[in-house]
C-alpha cells in the first residue's frame, strides 16, 4: 500500500474516498476536481517511491562494489602473506609466520623450475632442520640451524672435478677463528673451501651435506696443523672412494670438533694507528665534497 505525506493532497483523497462512500455530498464538479487532483497526487507518490528505490539499489550496488574492491584486496593480501613476502619475510612453518620461515608449499612454489637434485637437497634440509628461513627466486636459506651458522641451497650449480667431476650448489657455514698462515693450504686442498677470517666464517659447497662435512673436517685438519694441503686432498680424495665403494666414515657424518662463535670473528689491527684513521676521514670527508 503507498503510504503518502501528511499533505493538502492527502486530505483531498481522503475526502474523495469519502465522497465515493457517500459520507457526504459533493457537487459534480468539486467531486472531478478532487479525483483529478487524487490521481496525480498518487502518480507523484508512486514516481518518488520508485526513486527511493533506486537510490536503495545505488547504494546496495556501490556497497557491494566497495565490497568487492575490498575482497580483492583481501585476496592480494593473502597470496602476499602465502608466498612468504609481507613484511619482507617468510611465513612459519603452519603458514602463521610466528617464527618467519617460509612454510614448504611457499618453498615448493618458489623452486619449481629448479633442477630436480637441488630440490632434493632442500628436502632433505628440510627434513632434518625444518622449513627455509628465506628465499628468492635463486637461493634458499636455513640460518643458525644444527652447528650451523647458514646452509644455502643456490639455483645456480658450479662444475667441480674434485675428487670426482661433480657440481656444487649446496653450501654449509660455520664460525671458525681462522689462522691467516693457513688460509692459502685450506685453498689449495679444495676450491670449494672458503674462509672469512674477518667475518670468522669457514664455508664448504658440494653436492650434498655429507660432503661438505667431509670438506669442513679436512679444512679444519689443516687450519689446525694437523695436516698439509696435500695430506687433506689425499685424504678426501680416499674418504670419497671409499663411499663410492659403500664404506662409510665418520668426516662424513658429522663434524669431529666444535664449531666457533661470534668470538671467531678477526677484526684485525689498523697499520697505520690515528695518523691513519685521520687520513681515512680526511677522504671521506672530501669524497662526500666532490659527490
Amino acid at each position: 500500500m503507498i503510504r503518502l505525506p501528511g499533505s493538502p493532497l492527502r486530505e483531498l483523497i481522503i475526502l474523495f474516498h469519502f465522497h465515493q462512500r457517500k459520507v457526504f455530498t459533493m457537487s459534480r464538479t468539486t467531486c472531478s476536481i478532487v479525483h483529478l487532483v487524487a490521481s496525480l497526487a498518487a502518480g507523484l507518490s508512486m514516481f518518488s517511491c520508485a526513486g527511493s528505490t533506486n537510490d536503495a539499489g545505488s547504494h546496495t550496488d556501490s556497497a557491494d562494489r566497495t565490497m568487492g574492491r575490498g575482497g580483492a584486496r583481501y585476496a592480494t593480501d593473502a597470496s602476499r602473506e602465502d608466498r612468504g613476502d609481507s613484511n619482507g619475510r617468510g611465513a612459519s612453518m603452519d603458514g602463521s609466520g610466528n617464527d618467519g620461515r617460509m612454510t614448504m608449499a611457499q618453498c615448493d612454489r618458489l623452486t619449481s623450475g629448479w633442477a630436480q637434485n637441488h630440490k632434493d637437497a632442500i628436502q632433505k634440509t628440510a627434513a632434518k632442520f625444518g622449513p627455509p628461513t628465506e628465499g628468492t627466486m635463486n637461493c634458499v636459506v636455513w640460518r643458525n640451524v644444527g652447528p650451523f651458522k647458514c646452509i644455502k641451497v643456490e639455483r645456480e650449480e658450479v662444475t667441480h672435478k674434485f675428487p670426482v667431476e661433480h657440481v656444487d650448489f649446496l653450501e654449509h657455514t660455520i664460525a671458525y677463528r681462522i689462522p691467516s698462515e693457513r688460509v692459502s693450504d685450506v685453498t689449495a686442498c679444495d676450491g670449494s673451501l672458503y674462509v672469512d677470517r674477518t667475518g670468522g666464517l669457514l664455508s664448504a659447497k658440494c653436492d650434498t651435506e655429507a660432503h661438505n662435512l667431509l670438506g669442513l673436517n679436512i679444512a679444519h685438519d689443516i687450519l689446525s696443523g694437523q695436516k698439509t694441503a696435500q695430506q687433506g686432498r689425499e685424504a678426501y680424495q680416499q674418504i670419497v672412494k671409499d663411499e663410492m665403494a659403500g664404506r662409510s666414515h665418520p668426516y662424513l657424518e658429522g663434524l669431529r670438533f666444535q664449531p666457533g662463535s661470534e668470538a671467531s670473528r678477526d677484526a684485525d689491527m689498523s697499520t697505520s694507528g690515528s695518523a691513519g684513521m685521520d687520513g681515512m676521514d680526511r677522504m671521506r670527508t672530501r669524497d662526500g665534497q666532490g659527490r
